[in-house]
């Protein structure tokens, strides 16, 4: 079963070995990485990330599947996240009907599984408000991206039936 993640990086320029950065398994959906005073203004870290599972056969950890390589250049700049902007998702968790209800005008909603597939997508939503059927989803967790006018927010909803 899933665990969390491990986290790696490479040095400030993006071309020395990857070491793991995480003390213990992550469990969170996002790993904020500190980086010391020191650190050159201009800075090129690459970075991946490990499923670990656990085997229940012989009681040990693996760590399988790693994430594509990602360069993140420092002082990043990249997606406009919302600000004081609100979201609402709900109800969580969900059976049949998912509602969306933004501050900003919602451009596009994805839906992605727990591991990474896309099971949802509606790209011409220009509204406020929408409506997302989970009925036919499978048990679990979802990733819910809604895109608007002034930024994208990702939430995290459980699906029942």
């Amino acid at each position: 079963a899933l665990q969390g993640y491990n986290v790696y990086r490479t040095d400030n320029t993006g071309t020395g070995a990857f070491t793991k950065i995480n003390a213990n398994i992550v469990t969170a959906l996002t790993y904020a990485d500190v980086h010391p005073s020191t650190t050159p203004l201009a800075s090129k870290w690459k970075y991946f990330v490990k499923d670990v599972f656990f085997n229940s056969v012989d009681q040990s950890f693996l760590c399988e599947a790693s994430s594509d390589t990602i360069l993140v250049n420092f002082p990043a700049t990249g997606i406009n996240e919302l600000g004081n902007g609100q979201i609402m998702i709900y109800p969580n968790p969900a059976t049949e009907l998912v509602n969306v209800k933004s501050d900003y005008t919602i451009n596009r909603i994805d839906v992605i599984n727990f591991v990474g597939q896309p099971v949802y997508s509606n790209t011409a939503v220009d509204s406020k408000t929408t409506k997302i059927d989970v009925s036919n989803f499978a048990v679990g967790v979802y990733f819910v991206k809604v895109s608007t006018s002034e930024g994208i927010k990702t939430v995290k909803i459980t699906v029942t039936h």
